[in-house]
């Protein structure tokens, strides 16, 4: 009978290109542990355009805009966010010059690029909006919260409010509300238990 240790590596051996997929893509969410906005941009775009040399842009200016828009973003105040988010027609220029930069670069080089190449660059660009939007419905949440106790209402409603928000976002990025609200909620849960 095989040892627990031999099935473990037998395991790892056959998935080792997952795992390999994995470690590369966890780069990209560490990089949402660091609080300064200017680097997450940085390195967020840096392991983009590592991963696909061909997709960055060709001078440094336009490098340098890139980052500087997805940096402004993050450093913007809620309502601008939310505007962005919401997909506003007049705020397209932050987030879209982010986003649908890589969906551009992305069809200008598009048969340069492998079937690997073309799904690690989805993933990326779906975590990014998840990411995006799994934290503004924490700060409407804060912030209803903020309001809610001060108006008298109950924990249950302030927490039904977010919920319908955060499933209205989900829904406009065309991301499942039920997965959104689960997370944010376990997001929400563990900084309660912090405290």
């Amino acid at each position: 009978m095989l040892s627990l240790l031999a099935v473990s590596l037998l395991i790892l051996t056959a998935n080792a290109d997952v795992i390999d997929e994995d470690v590369n893509f966890s780069k990209v969410e560490d990089h949402f542990a660091v609080s300064n906005p200017a680097e997450k941009s940085e390195m967020i775009m840096e392991d983009l355009f590592i991963k696909y040399p061909t997709l960055k842009p060709a001078t440094d200016k336009e490098i340098i805009e890139v980052k500087k828009s997805f940096m402004e973003f993050l450093d913007m105040n809620h309502v601008k966010q939310r505007e962005i988010i919401t997909g506003h027609p007049s705020q397209h220029k932050e987030l879209s010059h982010v986003l649908k930069e890589f969906s551009k670069l992305a069809t200008k080089e598009f048969d340069k690029l492998t079937d690997e190449e073309r799904e690690f660059l989805g993933k990326v660009t779906d975590y990014v909006i998840h990411k995006l939007t799994v934290q503004e419905v924490l700060k409407v949440y804060k912030k209803k919260e903020e309001e809610g106790f001060r108006n008298g209402w109950i924990a249950e409603e302030i927490h039904k409010l977010s919920m319908l928000h955060g499933a209205s976002l989900a829904n406009s990025w065309g991301l499942d509300p039920e997965e959104i609200t689960q997370e944010w909620t376990a997001m929400q849960g563990l900084q309660h238990n912090e405290l």
